[in-house]
């Protein structure tokens, strides 16, 4: 690094610090130029050369985090240390992830302070000069390995490749970079390695005078290459450390030399065997023609069977090459033979085969072995598309006992294939639609029944058991439909069923009522339709009936309470409403008119969708959903909600309610339907809305003012700290004492108020207890023992502070404290948690004061947190232990803020 000092741009909008930090860095060495905003410090970085960057975070018009950026788009190596009292956790985060190559936060002591940011900033700037260098350094090495058309290497004294050049790989094909770490003589032809290995020996001895060494070594694609290569031995070479070896190819010059040789060897090789092969090729064409007669007597005989065969008949040689197809070739496959003969077996596979190509290659392989196939059925795809299925038998053909081709027989069987297919089919669609039927009729509780004309049961569906407690053999061929009425009613409607049978015409709705076995009156909903036979002539009745005796007992009972129920609810300020199981309204309270403008009258027409925003609508479809769901598993509605919707008036103004929804069972817990109670909270979501502007604007102020204070103590420490490097006087150095004191408390109250301004801010929320403990801080000294897990706590957010409070104080004040023990109990006032430490206690005169504001031996903030945080759920806290034998906090939660966890 040069001895001159480092130039730096210090950025920040507080014109006093501006001054302090640029006084205190150029106390320490440096160069510093200012400015107080982003777009001013642009202005300078494009005028003058800058060895470092220092900047603050909140800044008007460009924060810190916005100059970086726009920094790095010009300039990507320049140092960044970005320095400000914003310490929270996402902008550290989004500074690093942007380029800053340090983060330091200010607002402490001075001296520490600027110490970090002074070795910070010499850090960022020495690494970019060693980056530098080391770039301008490998920039040259490169340009001369790249630049070579021979392979250049260094390698370890055991031949490890710790460098490969780039003309390795476009010489041997193998990715760039890739043979690093691995051994040189691993790709070096076996027959050349021994002799490689022993002239490598000699260049690590220095007893090689630069003689090259020729040999073979692999490339990529497993083929070898003739190369030649001389060693060098810089083994003691800094910066090298290796022998370095240049390979160039001479495989065109080798492979001529062999190409010449070859030629030669082979001119005389052939004229030896010319002379051998004459006296055998005229015997050989002697017996030859004797052959050619035999074999064509056999063809004409084979020719003749299979053109009169309708069967495909193929020949295929021992090459796979089809030679003959017959002429049924047309009507099996849909091809010409001339289009197949010639084809050799992947054309087979890809063609008229392509949907069984793996049987196909099977059975081929299979017959060349010497095996026959019989029988095999495939499918087949024709020319014109359409798929087909055919059987195969295929033998070897055989001269001199060995196998020179194959005979194939096809035959389609398509049509045989088809026909199985349609009767398996027809077969289980019958069987699935008796089984939905049967299915259907019995899950939904429908009795399906036939009669003959004398009204005697011939058919009854399993369900009657459950409706009427009897069998089906206790019903057919035994028993008219009308001998189950009840007695009571039976003389009328066996009237009134005597005249529908005397009709012979369908029927619906006819609503009798029936004795059940056990002697019960079931009310049933009867349909039916008459049968005739195949002349016309009436044979009886079939139908079915749906029990109804639940719904009869529901509406009557309905009926009777709707009456108590409407006095009530026509005279209460909130509205009340019912609907059916399909949300369809059917009774609605008279001060809906108060509320909506609308007359009950009006509401009963109208829908959901007509009455509430797009919003609250799509909320309460969605609770519908969920009802629906609940109703399928349990078939019971288990939430019983609270649901906030917004209305549209009749005026077209609209009022937020809140809404209170449960279902309505009959008897039998059939659900039919819900009730609801609507109330006005236009009045209360307008008064949230307005505490939560105000504490927002409070909030936002507070943020502000303790930024800027926060900024002004910076201000005054490092001033202090330049004092503390000029004063002579011990009085002036007791005044600086006391300003330093004071400031420090200033510091430590308007950081309290960082913590305190968001308590209470948030709903409380359930917590597990056990999971709020702070054992990932516990000090490896201390045996932490706690007995929570079963209890669940209501609190707020800031819940996890109050016990790390609790352990920070048993730690800072405890002197020797080595155990703490957490345990909670339940008890008849509610729960009890118990904190306790060994330690040394807090003395009696104490106890009632330790959780006061500024009361401590530190900031006197933490304990006086802890009850405000327990407070917020009216939780309390209290000292009970003994001065001397440890510290004992005793947490007392009420019911209903606590729940203990099962399992």
């Amino acid at each position: 690094m040069s001895t001159s000092p480092l130039t730096i741009l210090y950025v920040d909008d507080e014109p006093l610090l501006l001054q302090a930090t640029k006084a205190y860095l150029e106390h320490l060495g440096f160069h510093v130029e200012t400015t107080d905003s982003g777009l001013k410090a642009l202005g300078l970085l494009s005028e003058n050369h800058y060895d470092a960057i220092v900047s603050d975070y909140q800044m008007p018009g460009m924060d810190g985090i916005t100059l970086l950026k726009e920094i790095r788009s010009r300039d990507p190596d320049i140092p960044f240390i970005l320095f400000t009292g914003r310490g929270r956790e996402e902008v550290v985060i989004e500074a690093i992830d942007n380029g800053a190559d340090f983060y330091v936060q200010k607002g402490g002591k001075p001296a520490p302070q600027f110490k970090e940011l002074t070795h910070k900033i010499r850090i960022a700037v020495q690494k970019k000069q060693d980056s530098k260098a080391l770039m301008e350094s490998e920039l040259r090495f490169r340009s001369l390995i790249q630049n070579s058309s021979d392979i250049i290497r260094i390698l370890d004294k055991d031949g490890t490749i710790l460098f490969d050049s780039p003309s390795s790989s476009r010489i041997l094909g193998y990715p760039e970079g890739s043979l690093v770490g691995t051994c040189a003589f691993d790709y070096i032809h076996p027959e050349d390695k021994d002799q490689v290995q022993s002239d490598f020996l000699e260049v690590h001895n220095n007893t090689n005078d630069h003689i090259p060494t020729e040999y073979r070594i692999r490339k990529a694609d497993g083929s070898y290459l003739y190369v030649e290569s001389v060693g060098l031995n810089l083994l003691d070479t800094p910066g090298i450390n290796g022998i370095v070896t240049t390979t160039h190819p001479i495989h065109t010059q080798k492979m001529a030399e062999f190409g010449m040789k070859k030629v030669a060897d082979d001119l005389a090789a052939a004229y030896e065997e010319l002379a051998a092969n004459e006296e055998e090729l005229r015997i050989s064409y002697e017996q030859l023609k004797e052959q050619e007669q035999a074999l064509l007597e056999s063809e004409e005989r084979f020719r003749s069977m299979a053109e009169r065969s309708s069967d495909l008949i193929i020949l295929i040689s021992k090459e796979f090459l089809s030679i003959y197809l017959s002429p049924s070739a047309h009507s099996v496959i849909g091809y010409d033979p001339e289009e197949f003969v010639g084809k050799p077996a992947e054309y087979w596979a890809q063609t008229i085969f392509s949907p069984s190509g793996p049987e196909f290659y099977q059975a081929v392989q299979k017959t060349m072995n010497g095996e026959s196939v019989s029988n095999l059925e495939v499918q087949i795809q024709k020319k014109n598309g359409e798929y087909a299925y055919v059987n195969i038998n295929a033998v070897p053909t055989q001269h001199e006992e060995k196998i020179t081709g194959i005979q194939v027989s096809m035959r389609d069987i398509t049509p045989v294939r088809k026909a199985e297919r349609a009767f398996r089919e027809s077969e289980i669609k019958l069987r699935k639609s008796e089984q939905r039927f049967l299915a259907t009729t019995t899950n939904a509780g429908f009795w399906v029944w036939e009669v003959d004309a004398d009204g005697i049961y011939t058919y009854s569906s399993p369900a009657v058991e459950s409706i009427m407690g009897y069998r089906p053999d206790d019903l057919i061929g035994k028993i008219r439909f009308f001998d189950l009425f009840d007695p009571s009613v039976r003389d009328e409607q066996v009237e009134m069923a005597r005249e529908i049978f005397d009709s012979k015409k369908s029927f619906s709705n006819f609503i009798n009522l029936n004795s059940h076995k056990n002697g019960r009156c079931v009310i049933l909903n009867t349909c039916g339709t008459p049968v005739f036979d195949e002349h016309g002539t009436f044979s009886g009745y079939c139908g079915v009936d749906q029990d109804i005796t639940t719904q009869k007992e529901a509406e009557e009972k309905i009926r009777d309470s709707e009456a108590r129920y409407r006095l009530l609810a026509d005279n209460v300020h909130d509205v009340i409403w019912t609907t059916d199981e399909r949300m369809r309204i059917t009774y609605v309270s008279p001060s809906v008119t108060d509320m909506l403008g609308f007359s009950p009258a009006e509401i009963r027409t109208m829908t959901f969708r007509d009455l509430l925003t797009p919003e609250s609508y799509q909320k309460i479809i969605n609770h519908h959903y969920e009802w629906l769901d609940q109703l399928l598993e349990n078939k019971k509605i288990t939430d019983k909600s609270t649901i906030e919707l917004e209305f549209i008036r009749k005026d077209q103004t609209r009022v937020c309610t809140e809404i209170k929804i449960n279902p309505i069972y009959t008897e039998y817990e059939l659900f039919i339907g819900l009730v609801g109670v609507t109330r006005d909270i236009s009045k209360r979501k307008h008064t949230e809305k307005a505490l939560k502007v105000a504490n927002h604007q409070l909030s936002l102020l507070t943020s502000v003012t303790r930024h800027d204070i926060l900024n002004k103590v910076s201000v005054i420490f490092t001033y202090l700290s330049l004092a503390d490097l000029e004063y002579a006087s011990p009085k002036l150095a007791e005044y600086l004492r006391i300003i330093k004191m004071a400031t420090d408390d200033i510091q430590s109250h308007i950081e309290f108020t960082r913590v305190y301004q968001n308590l209470g801010s948030q709903e409380p929320q359930w917590f597990i207890l056990e999971r709020v403990m702070p054992r990932s801080v516990l000090p490896v000294n201390i045996h932490y023992l706690n007995d929570l897990c079963r209890f669940a706590l209501y609190g707020d957010p800031m819940l996890e502070k109050v016990f790390f409070n609790l352990l920070d104080n048993s730690i800072r004040h405890g002197d020797y404290v080595t155990d703490i023990r957490v345990s909670a109990y339940n008890s008849d006032g509610g729960l009890i948690i118990i904190w306790e430490d060994n330690g040394r206690g807090i003395p009696y005169e104490e106890k009632d004061s330790i959780f006061e504001h500024g009361v401590g031996n530190n900031t006197g903030f933490g304990l006086f947190l802890v009850r405000e945080i327990l407070l917020l759920t009216g939780i309390t806290i209290q000292e009970t232990g003994i001065p001397g034998n440890g510290a004992r906090f005793e947490i007392r939660v009420p019911k209903g803020v606590y729940r203990i966890i099962e399992g």
